[in-house]
């Protein structure tokens, strides 16, 4: 019997936290905790299941918020400009927080106005966009350099252009504010033959900041 005492000592007590417990379908319904605990900690302990549950759905919407937007940066502002006119709006952004990016690209398609009348152009355009979107953050002016008869004329102001001095369409250049042009490509993109040439070449761009 002192064994079976002892057992039962050992043995961990419940006692209601509810001195009044309330009445269920099929009688009293207390709650217990377990003897030696007191309501603050069974109240910390709530809380911090709560936190814990929380959190987790926290992580649950950042990956879901990831997994649809593929993990794009900051939106993109793009500008669509024509010659003359690209340059206020150069100016107007170069003092802003993000890059800035002058894409050069021949005019629409007198057949087709969705696409360029250069192939080149329909070429690298989508793929450039595509990868930008990912990288984001960036103001992006697209400029128009007009039609093959305006383009082909050596006289086009953007081929005498002090800072752009243009040889090509398409042609990506990087301007910073005080600068000018820091970097630019024209030819690379120009000789692209598939989407990887351009991903190659646009990718490269983007990491060398000089």
């Amino acid at each position: 019997m002192v064994a079976n005492r002892d057992y039962l000592r050992s043995r961990p007590q419940y006692i209601p936290t509810d001195p009044y417990p309330s009445r269920g379908p099929s009688g009293p319904t207390p709650s217990y905790r377990r003897k030696g605990t007191s309501h603050a900690s069974a109240r910390k302990g709530g809380v911090l299941s709560y936190g814990l549950g929380a959190l987790g759905v926290v992580c649950v919407v950042a990956l879901c918020y990831f997994l649809i937007l593929g993990g794009r940066g900051k939106p993109n502002t793009v500008i669509k400009a024509k010659v003359d006119d690209f340059e206020i709006y150069l100016h107007h952004y170069e003092s802003k927080a993000e890059p800035v990016l002058v894409y050069f690209v021949a005019g629409a398609s007198p057949r087709n106005k969705k696409e360029s009348w250069c192939p080149d152009c329909n070429l690298v355009t989508p793929v450039f966009y595509q990868m930008l979107e990912r990288i984001g953050g960036h103001v992006i002016i697209e400029v128009d350099v007009g039609g093959p008869g305006q383009w082909k004329d050596r006289k086009h102001p953007l081929r005498h252009h002090e800072q752009f001095k243009l040889r090509s369409v398409p042609t990506l250049a990087r301007w910073e504010q005080g600068v000018g042009v820091v970097s630019k490509i024209d030819k690379s993109l120009e000789l692209s033959s598939t989407p990887k040439d351009v991903q190659y070449y646009v990718r490269t761009f983007m990491e060398t900041k000089r």
